[in-house]
């Protein structure tokens, strides 16, 4: 029984030294396809999971402990997001995203006002000419 137990004990840490192994950084820059200018504050996710980073304001990222395989995605309000599989062929990968413009419809908008008068119960003050 102990033997299983050393076996055993031996393929945990076995993988789990491959699962850590597997981790990297990737970083890059998020620029406007069209443009070429950087754009600060673009969302770059590893999807799948609660890790990601913003780009600061020259277009930059960061992004600590990437497991191999995994899909970035980069995104930002007014522009398509792009999507990228990173592979391990290194500790660190660069990995730039070029985003290109796109239009963003909203519905309808709807202004309703209501005016105060003496039946209403709040204060209010008539401003004439």
């Amino acid at each position: 029984m102990n033997r299983y137990k050393r076996i055993l004990a031996s393929l945990l840490f076995i993988s789990l030294t491959t699962f850590l192994s597997a981790q990297m950084t990737v970083s890059g820059t998020v620029t406007d396809e069209a443009t070429g200018s950087a754009l600060p504050g673009a969302n770059v996710i590893v999807v799948g999971t609660n890790n990601g980073a913003a780009s600061d304001a020259n277009g930059n990222y960061t992004i600590n402990n990437v497991p191999n395989g995994a899909t970035l995605t980069a995104s930002m309000i007014g522009y398509g997001d792009a999507s990228e599989t990173v592979w391990q062929d290194a500790k660190t990968k660069t990995v730039n995203f070029g985003l290109s413009g796109s239009t963003l419809e909203m519905s309808g908008l709807e202004v309703i006002a209501s005016r105060a008068d003496e039946k209403t119960p709040v204060a209010y003050t008539t401003v004439t000419a």
